[in-house]
């Protein structure tokens, strides 16, 4: 299990965070530096090298050269299923990841990818599972998991959810969003005051526009804040959307901590359909949204 299994990524999971799962292939020993491919191993970096570029199609061309060439490969299942999963064919990566579970069980990593797609499929326990395994394999991660206190969220497990949050807050004490996710999982077993009265304290998230966001949740704060916050220093259009979408998803969930579905539901849809990004938290927007539409929330 060279290479692809060492590298994390970001859209998906613990200490993953956006860009590439399979980024990672740094020449290894056959790997075809030039020339036409020959065996599974270069057509296996040829795939990386067109994930790389976001080439999927050309990567999935790549992967199945591979699988052809050897089989029992699960370094090509696994890029083949990165390859499916980017192109949001979700039943299809799964199949993949499932085959590189099967062929080499006790994977962390892979077991978070796949806890990351069964969330984006809407499977949230399976999701929880997932990750779940993941931790017994490598119980250092467990604190950096805010994906499973999520899931947790979503599956009405309130208790566990805040105690993942209490977890994060010990190696990430500057993210406002965990202190968020921590007052709506906690608003739940003891009411919005009291979890208010337990958020943890602003530390300086630097992140426009968290520190608004921060005082909505407090109790001190509006959303007109928020939003006034998202304009200010002239912001370029790629920073302005990501800016606005967090307004949005956090004015969202702010509604929902007080029971104002219909505003909810609002922001959260514009969220989602206004501001995609490829991003863990946008397709934490996008199943919110999904779920008021189908009457789950």
């Amino acid at each position: 299990m060279n290479g692809v299994f060492r590298a994390l990524v970001s859209r998906h999971g613990v200490s993953l965070s956006g860009v590439l799962l399979c980024a990672l292939l740094v020449s290894e020993p056959g790997a075809a530096q030039e020339g036409e491919p020959t065996n599974a191993t270069d057509y296996l970096y040829d795939a990386l090298q067109a994930s790389r570029k976001a080439q999927w199609d050309e990567a999935l061309a790549f992967a199945n050269k591979a699988i052809d060439q050897d089989p029992r490969n699960p370094n090509a299942y696994f890029v083949r299923g990165q390859a499916y999963d980017f192109k949001r064919e979700f039943a299809k990566a799964l199949k993949d990841y499932n085959l590189v579970l099967a062929m080499e069980p006790g994977l962390p990593d892979v077991l978070n990818v796949r806890g990351a797609l069964h969330f984006r499929s809407g499977e949230i326990e399976a999701s929880i599972e997932d990750f779940s395994r993941a931790i017994q394999l490598k119980p250092e991660d467990e604190p950096h998991h805010w994906q499973r206190g999520i899931s947790y969220y979503y599956a009405e497990q309130y208790a566990k959810g805040k105690s993942q949050f209490d977890l994060h807050q010990t190696v990430n004490a500057y993210d406002v969003e965990n202190a968020v996710w921590h007052v709506l999982c906690n608003a739940r077993l003891v009411g919005v005051e009291k979890a208010r009265e337990a958020m943890y304290p602003f530390a300086g998230d630097s992140r426009v526009p968290m520190k608004e966001v921060y005082r909505l949740f407090r109790g001190d704060g509006s959303i007109d804040e928020v939003f006034e916050a998202v304009h200010v220093g002239d912001p370029s259009e790629a920073e302005l959307a990501q800016r606005l979408f967090f307004a949005h998803l956090y004015s969202g969930l702010y509604h929902e901590l007080i029971d104002n579905r219909k505003w909810a539901q609002e922001h959260l849809t514009r969220a989602s359909e206004d501001y995609r990004g490829e991003h863990y938290m946008w397709e934490v927007a996008r199943i919110h949204a999904e779920r008021y539409r189908q009457g789950i929330q």
